[in-house]
C-alpha cells in the first residue's frame, strides 16, 4: 500500500470529522474534493510552523507594493519552505483584503501535473478552464487578465514546483509582468537541478528571489525546543 494512499485516507477521515455536514463524495467532483484536501493540507502544515521575527516581511512588501513581477521562494530541502507558505496563506486569508489561492504541488493526487495545478486555481477563481495544457500555456496572459477582474487583489501561491513533472518548465511561459490586481508567489527547492534556472531568474529585472535561511541564532534554536 502506497504511503500517499494512506495519507489521503487519513485526510478524508479528518475532513469528515471537521466538516460532518459537507456534501457527500458522490455529489462532489474530483476537482472539488482535491481543493478540499489542499485546504486541509494547508491547515495541518501551517499548524506546525515555527515563526521567527521578520519571516514574512519580504512577502508583505511584495504584496503591498507595486511590484508586478514574480516572487520566487527558494530553500534547500527541509528548511520549512512549505510550512512558511502555508502559514502565509492562512494569515492572508484571515482578513478581507485579498483573495488567496494556494496550491501545494504533489501534496494531493489532484495536484500532480502543471495542468492539475492550474485546473484548481481556475476553478477557485471562476475562470474558464482551457481544454489542455498547451491551450493553458498559450492563453496564460488572457487567463491572468480575467483573474485580475476580481474586485479584490488575487494572490496565487504555488509551492514546490520541483515536486511535479515539468513543474520548473512553468518558468518558461509564466509572464514576467503580471496584470494589475494579481500577485504570483511560486516556490522551488534549491538543488543541482534548479541551480542554473535560479541563476537565470536572479538576473531578471522584474523577478524577485527570496531565499529562506536555516535556523542559525540561539533564539531560533530555543524556539525549536519549545
Amino acid at each position: 500500500r502506497k504511503l500517499s494512499d494512506f495519507i489521503l485516507e487519513k485526510l478524508e477521515e479528518e475532513i469528515e470529522k471537521e466538516f460532518p455536514g459537507r456534501k457527500s463524495e458522490n455529489n462532489q467532483d474530483e476537482l472539488e474534493k482535491d481543493i478540499e484536501r489542499q485546504s486541509f493540507f494547508e491547515e495541518q502544515t501551517s499548524d506546525g510552523y515555527i515563526e521567527r521575527k521578520g519571516d514574512f516581511d519580504s512577502f508583505y512588501e511584495y504584496i503591498q507594493n507595486n511590484n508586478d513581477g514574480l516572487f520566487v521562494v527558494t530553500a534547500p530541502a527541509g528548511q520549512g519552505k512549505t510550512s512558511r507558505l502555508a502559514r502565509l496563506s492562512q494569515i492572508l486569508k484571515q482578513g478581507c483584503d485579498y483573495r488567496v489561492i494556494t496550491r501545494f504541488c504533489g501534496a494531493t493526487d489532484g495536484c500532480n501535473t502543471v495542468f492539475d495545478v492550474w485546473k484548481g486555481i481556475l476553478k477557485e477563481t471562476s475562470v474558464v478552464l482551457p481544454p489542455d495544457e498547451s491551450s493553458l500555456i498559450s492563453g496564460i496572459d488572457n487567463i491572468l487578465d480575467n483573474i485580475s477582474d476580481y474586485p479584490q487583489e488575487t494572490i496565487i501561491i504555488i509551492d514546490a514546483l520541483n515536486q511535479i513533472k515539468d513543474g520548473l518548465s512553468m518558468f518558461r511561459w509564466l509572464p514576467r509582468f503580471l496584470p494589475y490586481n494579481v500577485k504570483l508567489i511560486v516556490s522551488m527547492k534549491e538543488d543541482d537541478t534548479s541551480a542554473d534556472l535560479l541563476t537565470r531568474l536572479s538576473m531578471e529585472e522584474n523577478t524577485e528571489i527570496h531565499s529562506i535561511k536555516p535556523f542559525e541564532s540561539e533564539e531560533d534554536y530555543q524556539k525549536l525546543k519549545k
